[in-house]
C-alpha cells in the first residue's frame, strides 16, 4: 500500500491538552474568551441521562467566526458542529449543546471558536466535566429507558489492508511516482496511471479496501437494538467513499495488520448487499451497521469483520486520476442492547 497519508487522532488530543493550559488570546485577538457549564455535573439512576449545555463567546462586535462543540465521551473525541457566526454589537454570543449518555462515562465538553476572522488562532473554553452512573433493575424495564440496556462499546481486534492491481507495461520506459510509505491508517481509494500507447503503453490502477475486526465471541447472547461504527477520519477526500459492508474472509484469509495485493482476478472478499447508511462530521463518519450485526449474533453468516470499499472500483480506466481517504485504525463499535 503506497501514497496515504493524514494526521492521526494525536491532533485532536492535543487540541484538548492545549485548551486545558488555559492558553491566553492574544493582545489583538477579536475572540477573547468562550465558557461553558452545565446546571447538572452528575447523573445516577436510569440511562439515556440528558446533559444540557450553555456557554457564551465574547469578542469585538461584527468578527466571524464558527464555533463547535468538543467532548471526550466514552473516553473517544467527538466534535459537532462547526456553526458560522458573527459577533453581536453586545460583543457576547450566547451558545447551547445538548447530549445524550446512555452508558455509565466520565466525560467533558468545551467551546471550540475556529475559523476566526484576521487569522486568530482557535480559541477554546475551560472543559466542564461530568459524570453518568447507569443502574438498571435486572428484569424491570426503567422509566425513559424504552427497552435499551447499556451499550457495549468494541474496540478493533485486527485490522488488515488489501490493494487490487491491474498493470501492463510494454515497451514503455516511463516510471510513475507513487510514493513509497506505506498506509499508517485504514487506506481506501484509488489510482489510475496511463502513459503512452499501443507497444509503448504503461498502464497500472489500482483500488483499496481497508478491513477492521472485533473479538467473535464479544457478541455472545447480545439482543442488539443498533450497532453503530465510528471511523475517525485520518486524512484525504471524503469524495473517495464508498460503503461499508461485512467482509467475506473464508476463502482467503485476511493478513492481520499487514497489507496484501492482489492481481485479477481477484478475490471475492466483501458482501456489500447491506443497508449501512453514513453521515460525514468534521472528524467522523458514523456508520449504521445494525443489520450486519443482527446478522452476526442470529448465526446468519460468520462474523469476519467489516469492509471499507472506495467509491469506484474500477481497473479498466484508461485515464489519469488519484482518490485517497484514510481512517483511524481504533475503529469503535457502538452496539446498544436491549434489556433481557
Amino acid at each position: 500500500m503506497t501514497r496515504r497519508h493524514g494526521a492521526s487522532l494525536l491532533y485532536r488530543v492535543c487540541a484538548f491538552a492545549i485548551a486545558a493550559l488555559g492558553v491566553a488570546a492574544q493582545a489583538s485577538a477579536q475572540i477573547t474568551g468562550a465558557t461553558i457549564s452545565t446546571k447538572q455535573t452528575s447523573f445516577s439512576g436510569a440511562c439515556p441521562a440528558t446533559f444540557d449545555f450553555t456557554g457564551a463567546i465574547t469578542g469585538t462586535p461584527g468578527t466571524t467566526f464558527t464555533y463547535a462543540f468538543g467532548r471526550i465521551l466514552y473516553g473517544t473525541i467527538e466534535f459537532t458542529g462547526d456553526y458560522p457566526a458573527t459577533m453581536p454589537a453586545s460583543g457576547s454570543l450566547a451558545v447551547a449543546d445538548s447530549t445524550s449518555i446512555t452508558a455509565t462515562s466520565n466525560d467533558s465538553e468545551q467551546v471550540w471558536v475556529r475559523n476566526i476572522a484576521g487569522g486568530q488562532s482557535n480559541v477554546y473554553s475551560p472543559s466542564v466535566n461530568y459524570s453518568v452512573t447507569c443502574k438498571f433493575q435486572p428484569g424491570v424495564l426503567p422509566p425513559g429507558a424504552h427497552g435499551v440496556d447499556l451499550s457495549v462499546k468494541l474496540h478493533p481486534q485486527w485490522t488488515g489492508l488489501r490493494e487490487y492491481e491491474y498493470k501492463w507495461v510494454g515497451l514503455s520506459g516511463f516510471l510513475p511516482e507513487r510514493g513509497t510509505g506505506p498506509c499508517p491508517e485504514l487506506c481506501i481509494g484509488w489510482m489510475h496511471v496511463h502513459n503512452g500507447d499501443s507497444f509503448w503503453l504503461f498502464h497500472w490502477n489500482t483500488f483499496d479496501r481497508a478491513f477492521v475486526g472485533y473479538d467473535p465471541a464479544a457478541f455472545s447472547g447480545l439482543k442488539v437494538s443498533k450497532a453503530t461504527l465510528n471511523l475517525g477520519i485520518a486524512g484525504g477526500n471524503r469524495g473517495c467513499f464508498g460503503k461499508v459492508g461485512r467482509a467475506v474472509l473464508t476463502k482467503i484469509p485476511i493478513a492481520k495488520g499487514a497489507t496484501q495485493t492482489f492481481q485479477a482476478p481477484y478475490p471475492s472478499d466483501g458482501d456489500f448487499n447491506w443497508s449501512t447508511p453514513t453521515q460525514f462530521s468534521q472528524t467522523f463518519a458514523t456508520v449504521d451497521v445494525t443489520d450486519i450485526v443482527k446478522g452476526w449474533v442470529a448465526g446468519k453468516m460468520p462474523n469476519q469483520g467489516f469492509v471499507i470499499r472506495s467509491k469506484l472500483e474500477d481497473n479498466g480506466s484508461n485515464g489519469n486520476d488519484f482518490c485517497s481517504l484514510g481512517f483511524a485504525a481504533d475503529a469503535v463499535l457502538s452496539i446498544q442492547t436491549l434489556l433481557k
